[in-house]
């Protein structure tokens, strides 16, 4: 059987739009802006992301890291759409000459339709408080919300 171009035209159609309807919808993250406070024994980065639906869903984040071993992340998540939705926070932290990398994060949590939530997190990690000086001086943070 022969397929006329209207036909091929309409399954490439539907692949893309079944593609587009399943896949979850990538977050574009803005840059952390990084701030070194209290004489040096606190680096805090700030950022903000958004994703799904253009952008429907949005918020900032806060990870800050101390000279004593501790981190912290703080989140602040608003869903304008109707229906809730699954939000992860994640936080990528790189230093030493190796540009080692550790990745930090906020569990998956519910933000509901039309709803905003704060959620935090934090813990300690002897690698921040081992490489605190190189974090401080050369340190970067890459934070990224994925929206499921």
């Amino acid at each position: 059987m022969r397929k006329t171009i209207g036909q091929i035209s309409i399954v490439a159609s539907a692949a893309v739009a079944s593609a587009v309807l399943v896949s979850p919808m990538p977050a574009f993250a803005n840059a952390t802006v990084k701030a070194v406070l209290d004489n040096g024994e606190t680096v805090q980065f700030t950022g903000s992301d958004s994703g799904a639906r253009k952008n429907k869903v949005k918020g900032n984040v806060t990870f800050t890291v101390r000279s004593n071993g501790n981190w912290t992340m703080d989140s602040r998540t608003s869903n304008s759409l109707i229906a809730w939705r699954n939000v992860t926070w994640t936080c990528d932290l790189l230093f030493g000459p190796a540009h080692s990398t550790i990745r930090y994060t906020i569990g998956s949590h519910r933000v509901g339709g039309g709803d905003t939530k704060n959620r935090h997190a934090g813990a300690y990690d002897a690698d921040i408080q081992e490489f605190f000086g190189e974090i401080r001086n050369r340190g970067e943070a890459n934070c990224n919300i994925s929206i499921g």
